[in-house]
Formats: C-alpha cells, sequence, structure tokens
C-alpha cells in the first residue's frame, strides 16, 4: 500500500473487494496497517501518525502520535469473534513494532507506550512482526519469552503488572509499596471500589485496600477470564465457560444465562453491571438486551429481553442536552457528577439529574473553566473523588482537582441525612452547593430540606409552593405536588390516581388548563362533572370565548351549573382527606412566609388568564 499524493487501495475484507482512491498531500510512506471493523482501518506511516480511516463516512483522525525517533513496522489488534446481526464489534488494544527493535501497546482511550527497556525482549531486538494472544496476556514478537506491562489506577493507589505473575502496588499518598506475587500467570485483572481484582489461569485473588497481604482466593472453573466488571457490591467474571457474579468475600452470588449465550464473545460493550442489575447484549441478535437481577441471575420483569427495532449500540433513556461540542466525557466513580470538556471549557455538572427536577437550575449547578491549559484535543480517563485524570493530545498525563463538597452533599442525601446536608451548604456558603441541595430534596420529596434550599438560592416563589404543599394533608398527594413541581404532571396525576384521589387528579387537570384530559377523568368515574363543566365555563366567560370543545358542547345541556353545590362537594372532598389516617405527619416548616391557600385542604385551583 504505496501511499504517496494519490493512493490506489485494493483490499479484499469479508469475500468482498474494495477499492479506495485517497488523495494525501505529504509523500508519506504507509508502513503497517490493522483492521478493525469492516468500516474501520488503522494505518502506520513514517510520519509517526497513527490514523482511523473510517470508511463509512470517509473520515480520517489521528489517533496517536509517535515519538520522531518511533518508525512503526508492524500492528497487530487484539481479536474479536464475530458478533451477531451481520456485525462486527472492533477491537480496543493493539501493538505496534517499530524500526528500533521496541514493542508498543496502546488502548484507544491511552498514550503509546513502550515494554522496559531492560527486558529480554528488548536485548534480542525483535521488530518485524507481533501478534496477539487471544486472553490478551501474551504479545510475543518473534520471541519465546512473553512479557506483560500494564497499569492500573484508583484513587490514590497505582497497581503495575511487572511480570506475568506479579503486581506491584503503590500508594502514592505515603509511598507505601506491596509485592504481589502469585503461582500462575495473570490473565486479567481490575481496579476499583476499593478493590484490586487478579485472575490468573487457575484462581482468582480479591485484594481490598485497607490490607494487601490477605486477600480471598477461590479457583476458576475456566482458565480463560475474558472481561472483569466491577460495582460498588459485587463483581463480574466472565469467562469461555459463562458469566459468573461474585461478591467480594469471593461468594459465587448468580450465574445469568440465557438460550444461545455466547460467553467468549463479551466485552466492555455487551456487559454492563451495577449494584442490583446486570445487563447483557445479545451477540446473535443485537437488537435484544436481556436484563437479570444480580443477586439471583433471574430475569427482571416478565422473563423477557427488552428489544430494539434496530440493533442497539447504547443505553437510552429520556434524555435533555446538558451542553454543546462534547469532546470527552467521564462519570465520577461515586457519584452522580459528569466531568467533560465542552465549547473549549472543562465542565463539571455536580447534579446532572436537575435537567428531570429542575431545569431553571441547570446552570446554576454547573462549575466551568477554561480548558486551554490541558492543550488542544484532551481526554478525560477517570474522574475519582474529586480528582480528574486528563489525557493531553501528546499523550502526557495531567490531573485536575474539583470542589470536594459536592461528592460529600451527594453521600450525605444518599443516606437520607438531609440536615447534615443543609450544615454542610451553610458552612461552605456556595450558591452551587445550594441549588443542587434543592434540586436533590426536591427529587427526594423532602419538603423541609427543599424550602431551606431554595430559601438560600432566592427563589421565592418556589419557596411560597412547597409553603402550599405542606398544608396538604395527604402524603399522595403532597408527593404529586412535589412532581408538578419537578415538571412531570402524568408523574403527578399517576400517583393521584393509584391512591384513590380522583378529585385531586380532575383539579390537578383544570389548573394545567388540560380540559379534555379533566372531563375525560370526570365521566370516566362518574364524579364532578359539574365541577369541570363549571370552571370551564367561568375560564370560557372570562376570555370572553364560545365553547369549540365538541364533548363540553354535549354536557353543558343537560347539566346544571350550581356554584352552591359545587363548593359544597369540594369542600367535602378535603374534608375526606383531612379525616384520611395518615402514617406519619409532615412536620411544619420554620420560619415561612404567610400562604394565602386554605388551611384546611391546601391550595384551591383558580382559573386566571395566561399570558
Amino acid at each position: 500500500m504505496n501511499s504517496h499524493h494519490t493512493v490506489i487501495s485494493l483490499l479484499y475484507y469479508e469475500n468482498k473487494i474494495r477499492i479506495f482512491i485517497s488523495l494525501i498531500k505529504l509523500p508519506n510512506k504507509t508502513l503497517c496497517v490493522g483492521w478493525t471493523t469492516p468500516e474501520e482501518l488503522y494505518s502506520g506511516a513514517d510520519d509517526h501518525l497513527v490514523l482511523k480511516w473510517n470508511l463509512s463516512n470517509n473520515e480520517t483522525n489521528t489517533l496517536v502520535k509517535l515519538p520522531d525517533d518511533v518508525f512503526p513496522t508492524d500492528m497487530h489488534w487484539f481479536p474479536k469473534s464475530a458478533a451477531g446481526g451481520g456485525k462486527k464489534t472492533g477491537s480496543d488494544l493493539f501493538v505496534l513494532t517499530s524500526t528500533d527493535g521496541k514493542v508498543f501497546t496502546k488502548k484507544i482511550n491511552t498514550s503509546v507506550r513502550p515494554y522496559e527497556e531492560d527486558t529480554d525482549l528488548f536485548k534480542k531486538k525483535v521488530s518485524e512482526t507481533v501478534a496477539v494472544s487471544k486472553d490478551k496476556s501474551k504479545e510475543p514478537v518473534k520471541s519465546d519469552d512473553p512479557h506483560t506491562i500494564r497499569r492500573l489506577e484508583w484513587k490514590n493507589y497505582e497497581a503495575t503488572v511487572v511480570s506475568s505473575k506479579q503486581v506491584d502496588v503503590r500508594n502514592v499518598v505515603n509511598d507505601v509499596k506491596d509485592k504481589l506475587d502469585f503461582r500462575d500467570r495473570i490473565i486479567k485483572l481490575s481496579f476499583a471500589f476499593s478493590h484490586l481484582i487478579v485472575a490468573t489461569s487457575s484462581q482468582c485473588y480479591i485484594f481490598n485496600v485497607r490490607n494487601f497481604n490477605t486477600p480471598m482466593i477461590f479457583d476458576l472453573k475456566e482458565g480463560n477470564v475474558t472481561l472483569i466488571l466491577q460495582a460498588e457490591k459485587h463483581f463480574v467474571l466472565v469467562d469461555t465457560a459463562g458469566v459468573y457474579v461474585y461478591s467480594y468475600d469471593g461468594r459465587m452470588v448468580s450465574s445469568p444465562r440465557y438460550a444461545g449465550m455466547r460467553a467468549d464473545v463479551l466485552n466492555y460493550q455487551t456487559v454492563a453491571l451495577s449494584n442490583d442489575t446486570i445487563a447483557i447484549r445479545d451477540k446473535t441478535d443485537e437488537k435484544v438486551v436481556y436484563v437479570f437481577d444480580a443477586q439471583t441471575g433471574k430475569n427482571l420483569g416478565d422473563g423477557k429481553p427488552i428489544t430494539h427495532k434496530l440493533e442497539s449500540l447504547w443505553g437510552e433513556r429520556k434524555t435533555h442536552k446538558l451542553g454543546n461540542m462534547i469532546q470527552s466525557l467521564a462519570w465520577n466513580d461515586s457519584a452522580n457528577m459528569l466531568a467533560a470538556f465542552a465549547d473549549s471549557k472543562f465542565t463539571v455538572w455536580y447534579y446532572p439529574n436537575v435537567v428531570f427536577v429542575d431545569r431553571d437550575l441547570i446552570n446554576r449547578t454547573v462549575f466551568s473553566k477554561d480548558a486551554s491549559e490541558f492543550g488542544k484535543n484532551p481526554q478525560i480517563l477517570q474522574y475519582t473523588g474529586n480528582h480528574v485524570v486528563i489525557r493531553r493530545a501528546e499523550g502526557s498525563i495531567v490531573s485536575t482537582v474539583t470542589s470536594p463538597y459536592p461528592s460529600i452533599l451527594h453521600n450525605y442525601v444518599q443516606s437520607s441525612r438531609f440536615a447534615d446536608a443543609v450544615r454542610l451548604c451553610r458552612f461552605v456558603k456556595d450558591d452551587i452547593l445550594w441549588a443542587c441541595l434543592a434540586a436533590m430534596s426536591a427529587y427526594a420529596k423532602d419538603l423541609n430540606t427543599a424550602e431551606v434550599s431554595y430559601a438560600a438560592i432566592l427563589e421565592a416563589e418556589k419557596v411560597q409552593f412547597i409553603v402550599n404543599i405542606k398544608d396538604i394533608p395527604v402524603k399522595e398527594a403532597r408527593n404529586a405536588e412535589m412532581a408538578l413541581l419537578c415538571g412531570s404532571p402524568q408523574d403527578a396525576e399517576a400517583i393521584l390516581l393509584t391512591a384513590g384521589l380522583t378529585f385531586r387528579a380532575i383539579m390537578l387537570n383544570i389548573q394545567l388548563y388540560n380540559w379534555d384530559r379533566a372531563l375525560e377523568l370526570a365521566v370516566k368515574h362518574k364524579t364532578h362533572v359539574d365541577t369541570v363543566l363549571g370552571y370551564r365555563q367561568r375560564y370560557l366567560e372570562r376570555f370572553s370565548k364560545k365553547e369549540n370543545i365538541k364533548r363540553y358542547q354535549q354536557y353543558k345541556d343537560g347539566i346544571e351549573i350550581d356554584w352552591e353545590k359545587i363548593e359544597s362537594k369540594i369542600e367535602y372532598e378535603y374534608q375526606k382527606e383531612r379525616e384520611r389516617p395518615t402514617p406519619s405527619a409532615q412536620p411544619a416548616s420554620t420560619g415561612s412566609t404567610g400562604s394565602s391557600v386554605s388551611r384546611t385542604g391546601g391550595p384551591r385551583p383558580r382559573v386566571t388568564a395566561q399570558t
């Protein structure tokens, strides 16, 4: 494949011949190429660049720039098995040889780095060809003496594989080092959530960062572990035989399985793990996702998998745009916080869920600063605690810190310690922290904390709304009003109907001017039809309009509007709510202002003109 000003490529792949004609400004020579998927190709040239070629849209991007003294001679990607649905899944690891006899290894999201120069591998100066073993643990280069070098980081710990049977762990805070020796060759390892998991060809070792001297050890059924995923409470091992969920004390919790499952082709893109759920994308049909209970291994719901119309590439939920021009992002390892490079700024969303709670607070819960110090096209590698690890375009690793208080606030809210959360915000005196607590408490439906938090950021109208909610005697009705505050009228109506509060559901739709739904509920439940017609009539008179909804035209002639009866029925409904037994009364607020609502039944609906 000679690359001068014009490149004519004749490639045979997947039983197809592809012809490509490319124009290159500089007369560089391509020295090695590697396929990952039918649509993706990587190449290395004497200009020290490793390029990524997308054959579907004819885009070319620079993956990494090699040192000036490195000229690649061969490239090999970790082999991947064919996926279902007529599509192949690309690899994320490759090795590269150069003319100086060095071997370089790289993951797509890391920098290219050489093996140690004092090893026997480089004394032999091998540099011609390279291949990767299927378990990814060996990378022989015309040599019978394979070596493995890999480094993992978690918070203030570094775990480095220095040989095929040894891992060195270092605490960078106090420089305490531990040397971990294994009797068998290391196959796979993972470091997260205070635990280092090391899988060898015969056993699995579980190390706690508090004590690396006494690991939990259990034997493996298969000696070829292909994937390790960790969550806070447990972790997943995948080998050629199946998928296994283990606790950190070495006890097997479950073994999820479905008909036709091929565990040998599962990878990070097809398996997801949380504290209570494990999801696996079917490799024979990539439109299907199986969801299991992590504790029992049984299918969730009705037992049927989630089936998409198209091949599923990533998880998708209710979405809202947080920012533009996102270059790189990463979730925090322990809290619901998101860091990203967006619009040439380093941005941290301390509570991204605010978009589903109170969109007015989106910009008030975000920290951002200029990203010029990180150079062009930086990439976030991990966001642990309040430390963000970033790789610059030239491959150097730098870090930056964020405020430690949002993470502490998340911990308080997750454990329902709202009093401590309020004390923290009062101590820090930061509007961003108060805005986060306001959204968190509104989502958790903690009215007292929400009232204090919104008052601290001068949201007077929302404070008044919360004060009104606290006067409602029924818990379900309060929850519905909080859902309405969070911008979810459908959820609010569902809460009311589930609790049997049909009258409040009707009034909710009247307040929202959803006249069709209000009449539909009244007719369906055979109650308060005259109430709906009365409020509709008052609305039309105030706006000097004529009735244009056919269903209202049908009912208005047959039902008399008597406001004395309507007011009596409304008061009766509120009286029933006051007499309902409540498991726990909502505590009264402190320092609240007066309210214009009825103290006996909560806010009354008022139909006014909309501007």
